[in-house]
């Protein structure tokens, strides 16, 4: 009766398997290894199963909504035009807005514009222009035009502060029917609106500071 170690019972078990073919490697991967300390155990706790349903879910992110029928526009260098185009007829039993003796009449329109916006990596400009005829088949005098001009640059300074120069046009015209005209006037009466702005913005978080100044100027045409 002989007792083996516990060093003494793997290097017999390795002995034994030497001597067979094939198992000499496989005897290395049964080698007990030495105990560890128990100290230097370190428990983990098993994740209980309501952890998954109270972690914070991730946001996910919303997809922009692509209209498909919007515009692609027609580049010209830096910049990307919008033209387009209002064809279309209008009819009405009183054509010149009397209160007595109202008169029917037809007329036709055409709405041309251009809108522009720029490509750059910084700054940006807008601009827009549209223009509106309409023509009246049997009472010219009631024919009128229209047209508006608007353009907004703005300039990044830094990176929360930047400056914004805006201006516009309009021509508007108005008949004898309207009230502001007076009844004696050979003709439509024509204004023209001009604006200009300028102002310095400054952004601090959700606060906003801006510093704007503008003038704006009517001119009536002498009927």
């Amino acid at each position: 009766m002989f007792v083996l170690s516990r060093f003494g019972s793997v290097a017999a078990l390795g002995v034994l398997l030497g001597s067979v073919p094939g198992l000499a490697q496989e005897a290395d991967d049964l080698r007990l290894a030495e105990p560890a300390d128990e100290a230097d155990v370190v428990v983990v706790p098993a994740p209980s199963p309501m952890a998954s349903s109270q972690e914070t879910p991730i946001p996910r992110r919303r997809r922009e909504t692509i209209d498909p029928f919007a515009a692609q526009g027609v580049g010209q260098g830096p910049l990307r035009l919008f033209p387009s185009l209002e064809i279309g007829a209008l009819f009405t039993s009183n054509a010149g807005a009397r209160t007595s003796n109202a008169e029917a009449d037809g007329a036709f329109s055409v709405k041309p514009g251009l809108r522009l916006e720029s490509n750059w990596v910084r700054h940006q400009l807008t601009a827009s222009a549209t223009a509106e005829m309409q023509h009246y088949l049997d009472h010219q005098e009631l024919s009128s035009t229209s047209a508006n001009l608007d353009a907004l640059l703005r300039l990044d300074i830094r990176r929360a502060t930047r400056i914004e120069l805006a201006g516009g046009y309009g021509l508007s015209s108005q008949s004898a029917a309207d009230s502001e005209v007076p009844d004696a006037a050979s003709g439509n009466r024509l204004t023209h609106s001009i604006a200009a702005n300028a102002a310095m913005v400054h952004e601090a978080g959700a606060i906003e500071a801006k510093l704007s100044a503008g003038v704006d100027r009517e001119i009536f045409s002498d009927v």
